[in-house]
């Protein structure tokens, strides 16, 4: 009996053994699971509350005045020798004209881009209400330098110009709200649990978020000033 009870006894200590070994090994892959689930999680989240930050920003654009400098309010004639070199007097074009049926009807206006936080530094008014409406819905360590505003008429579909304006109406180019320069850290030590599971890891703690953009034409950035 005693025997038996000594065999019995060695064979419990072995599967306690067996069982440890066991957990050792399912124990990493596990918390990996466990803590990437949460990490990439956190990611999906902030994309998708990015995202939605963007398309508020780029609403709210385009019905204020420019949030960057050198947005006009309005579509100006262009300049007649530019217009017509060999004409010395000049026929311009009516009042009215879609900017898009030639590349001469309206004055040609360059990109302007900037981020919010150059136009909040300058107390730009539509950069202000642009972040105070989306600064909740960024992630946590985002600033106004981490979003771009971007005002461009310039767009061609083969030989056809984009540009939706017509002369002496409100600018209309293309605005677009765009996420920049912003990283998202993980927070739960993956790359750890990669190595106690016995792999190598190459896994950074810190990766560039996604370049989320919107865009919208304009509806009227003079807000019905013809200036």
């Amino acid at each position: 009996m005693t025997r038996a009870f000594h065999i019995l006894g060695g064979f419990v200590r072995r599967e306690r053994g067996a069982v440890l070994v066991e957990l050792a090994v399912v124990l990493p892959i596990f918390l990996l699971i466990f803590l990437g689930i949460i990490d990439f999680g956190r990611l999906g989240y902030d994309v998708v509350t990015a995202e939605k930050a963007m398309q508020r920003a780029v609403r709210i654009a385009i019905v204020r005045p420019g949030a960057c400098n050198g947005v006009p309010g309005a579509v100006a004639i262009p300049d007649t020798t530019s217009r017509d070199p060999g004409n010395s007097d000049p026929i311009a074009p009516r009042f009215g004209t879609a900017c898009n049926q030639s590349g001469s009807i309206c004055a040609q206006v360059a990109q302007s881009t900037c981020s919010l936080a150059q136009g909040i530094a300058v107390a730009n008014p539509t950069a202000i209400e642009i972040w105070n409406s989306i600064d909740d819905l960024m992630p946590g360590k985002a600033t106004a330098a981490n979003v771009r505003i971007t005002y461009d008429d310039s767009a061609i579909l083969g030989s056809t110009s984009l540009r939706l304006g017509f002369l002496g109406g409100p600018y209309v180019p293309i605005v677009t709200a765009q996420v920049q320069n912003l990283q998202f850290n993980f927070v739960t030590p993956i790359s750890g649990f990669v190595s106690m599971a016995g792999g190598t890891s190459t896994f950074a703690q810190t990766v560039q978020f996604p370049a989320l953009s919107v865009s919208l034409p304009a509806e009227d950035l003079a807000q019905g000033e013809n200036g």
